[in-house]
């Protein structure tokens, strides 16, 4: 059950990752938003 939830909070991770990164894409480069932030 722990390793179930590990592994949806991962794949949910990922998925606000790209969307962020889209995100910053669309609005410009930003200083605070960016990879290192969701490592």
């Amino acid at each position: 059950m722990k390793s179930e939830l590990r592994i949806r909070h991962k794949r949910f991770s990922l998925f606000h990752w790209r969307f962020t990164l889209k995100r910053t894409a669309t609005m410009g480069t930003h200083p605070r938003v960016g990879p290192h932030t969701f490592s």
